[in-house]
């Protein structure tokens, strides 16, 4: 046999379709707008890549210390957040022993790496509108730690800030890792709860609101202890995981923090309006603080409404999963996109 138990038996995770030619692309949470101008300009002067780049991206860690007002010693720069987040399980959860814990419906890579690296896991149902009740987290048996997706994905919900610290004050004995992969869409940052408590690890990606999906770039914010332990977790795979590339365009994008904001103000008024048109249609559109949509309708048939917008050319997700098999997720676009969006709808639905 050439490959092993593990690979034969483990579900990989499934990840958008990547078909750009000739489609409208609202199914892998981009950003439609291109980033930074500076990102460009600081890709035409990269050289020496005949050198390793810095192992622990010391310069752009010093941006992003600026960027977060956080010591730049405790942040963790990685290859995507879910390199980040891949590290984390194996760095601070321990295999065969105690169960990590996350929300039913969530980030679905989360099962998969726990998968991989034999961590027990359970999940905690939500509230039939899929809000997430923070006491089903106080008190937990057999538990080593927790993970919530803020906002959460597909869902798109955000958490009060006082319901995430309520979860991380009767939680001090584990590691909690708060994904905010699309916490630049939504009302609040958790940076201040890193800063305070220290079994706290923020993750955040370029990928979103940064526009920089193409370049694989993530980073993790925590106490010296956590963030100590990914170094050497990662060490052991790779010393120099982020290239020069990457580590080059990431700093000119924080330097242009107000383009950032400009593209996320514009995907954010595209989302409301299309929210509020979805709704006038009878769809339920559960109040988005991502930069993407979960929508459903009575009597809709989410495979088949996904399956001819695809034979128009227009890509969205549908999760076959028990709770959500009837939802579909999609991406905001641009106002074009979108628009042609909801006049395929209206010819499908």
């Amino acid at each position: 046999m050439l490959l092993s138990k593990k690979t034969l038996e483990i579900r990989e995770y499934t990840a958008g379709e990547q078909l750009n030619e000739g489609y409208i692309k609202l199914n892998s949470n981009e950003n439609p707008y291109q980033p930074s101008p500076l990102v460009f300009n600081a890709l035409k002067d990269i050289n020496k890549l005949n050198f390793y780049p810095s192992p622990k991206s010391d310069a752009l860690r010093h941006e992003l210390g600026k960027l977060n007002d956080f010591v730049e010693d405790d942040i963790f720069v990685g290859n995507g957040s879910d390199e980040i987040l891949g590290l984390a399980f194996l760095t601070y959860y321990n295999q065969k022993d105690k169960d990590i814990i996350f929300p039913d419906v969530t980030y679905s890579f989360y099962p998969v790496w726990a998968d991989l690296y034999d961590i027990n896991y359970r999940t905690i149902a939500q509230n039939s509108d899929f809000s997430i009740n923070p006491q089903d987290y106080f008190n937990l048996d057999n538990c080593q730690g927790i993970i919530i997706a803020n906002p959460n994905a597909p869902t798109t919900l955000e958490m009060a800030y006082e319901d995430i610290e309520s979860i991380v004050v009767n939680n001090q004995d584990k590691v909690i890792i708060i994904d905010e992969a699309y916490a630049d869409f939504g009302t609040y940052y958790c940076t201040a709860l890193a800063k305070k408590y220290q079994n706290v690890l923020i993750v955040r990606t370029f990928s979103k609101g940064w526009s920089l999906a193409g370049i694989r770039c993530g980073y993790a914010m925590g106490s010296r202890v956590l963030i100590e332990g990914l170094n050497k977790i990662r060490d052991c795979f790779n010393s120099y995981s982020v290239d020069r590339l990457t580590q080059a365009a990431a700093i000119a994008a924080v330097k242009d923090r107000d383009y950032m904001h400009v593209c996320i103000q514009k995907v954010i008024a595209t989302r409301e309006r299309i929210s509020s048109e979805l709704r006038k249609r009878g769809y339920t559109v559960p109040q988005s603080k991502t930069n993407f949509l979960f929508i459903t309708k009575d009597g809709f048939d989410a495979r088949s409404v996904y399956q001819s917008l695809k034979e128009q050319k227009i890509l969205i997700r549908h999760f076959n999963l028990p709770k959500i098999k009837n939802y579909l997720r999609i991406t905001i676009g641009t106002d074009e996109q979108m628009d042609m969006l909801l006049d395929a709808l209206n010819t499908i639905v």
